[in-house]
């Protein structure tokens, strides 16, 4: 089951941007397509938090490119999020984040650094206005698509369709955004990668994703335990592994 509602705000645009009830001149094949994925994120957006033992799992590698002016290279990392019914992990290549009932930990390897808060909006009520900013974000990306084309190409011996959705002046202005692209495993019925491009005015030119299968690797223990046993031993000292990190402690200021 592939689950999308944990994404960024941006990533929401990109999963949801489609105009279910806007006709535009296209040929039958493109309009198929775009009834097919729009079909299947439709059903993404409605999956509900897990319940009892079920549990979540997402894995992306994404790709960020900066406009050449700003002369930074392309980063590529892969992230992954798992979700229970009472807590949410989030791994990369750099950060983790651990959310349970009570407490947010995030680990950041590349600055060494931790910073605990208390969990102040949490998952079960978060998921409910998440949905419901999902389906206003719909309604107003749908009135704003200006032209659709599908081409098709190979991989790994599979057709792929390659869905693109032109992006309207007005709706550039407001998201930065001048174009979604959607690549569509008809065979899986799933949307297997992810384009969205900027315009000039934002500093990043283009965000990629690809939705892979691979398993998340993760302490399985930490589905069983409170988060902050990720960082601290039973007597509330960091672990060793962890010595060399700066602990930030916004527990109180997370109350405010």
């Amino acid at each position: 089951m592939k689950f999308f509602a944990l994404i960024s705000k941006v990533l929401l645009l990109v999963v949801y941007g489609m105009s279910a009830g806007k006709t535009l001149a296209t040929d039958d094949k493109t309009e198929i397509c775009y009834q097919n994925v729009w079909a299947c994120l439709k059903t993404a957006s409605k999956t509900e938090p897990p319940t009892g033992n079920e549990r979540i799992e997402q894995n992306q590698r994404i790709m960020v490119r900066y406009w050449d002016e700003y002369k930074v290279p392309d980063e590529i990392f892969t992230t992954g999020t798992i979700a229970t019914k009472d807590r949410i992990i989030m791994i990369s290549d750099d950060l983790e984040y651990y959310q349970d009932e009570k407490d947010v930990i995030m680990i950041n390897k590349k600055t060494q650094s931790i910073v605990h808060t208390q969990s102040s909006l949490f998952y079960m009520d978060s998921q409910h206005e998440r949905r419901r900013l999902i389906e206003e974000l719909q309604d107003t990306v749908m009135a704003y698509v200006s032209g659709k084309t599908m081409t098709e190409y190979k991989s790994n011996g599979k057709s792929i369709q390659k869905l693109e959705l032109d992006i309207e002046e007005k709706m550039q202005k407001t998201f930065k955004v001048k174009k979604l692209v959607y690549h569509y495993d008809p065979g899986k019925k799933e949307v297997i990668k992810t384009e969205l491009y900027f315009d000039e005015s934002y500093k990043i030119k283009a965000k990629i994703t690809w939705f892979l299968d691979d398993e998340i690797s993760f302490d399985k223990d930490i589905l069983k335990k409170p988060v902050k046993k990720q960082v601290f031993t039973s007597d509330g000292k960091l672990k060793e592994k962890y010595n060399n990190y700066t602990y930030i402690d916004n527990q109180e200021s997370s109350k405010n």
